[in-house]
């Protein structure tokens, strides 16, 4: 049996991270999914009409929060 890879995605852009996800789905595909997201909603884009977007399709995911605290290592 195949085990299945989970992947990590950010969202980001040169000013800010707008989200990350776990998702068992291949990166590629999300990608494809997000630009064509935004082909559909062009002037009103967000993360969240993606996330719902995304369940739609049936497409998989966690999102992780914000972390409360941020050590510097």
């Amino acid at each position: 049996m195949k085990k299945k890879v989970s992947h990590v995605i950010e969202f980001y852009d040169e000013e800010m991270v707008y989200a990350i996800i776990r998702t068992e789905e291949n990166p590629k595909e999300i990608e494809k999914l997000f630009e064509e997201y935004k082909q559909i909603d062009k002037c009103n884009y967000s993360m969240d009409g993606f996330f719902d977007f995304l369940k739609k399709k049936g497409i998989k995911f966690e999102v992780f929060p914000e972390p409360d605290v941020y050590i510097y290592f």
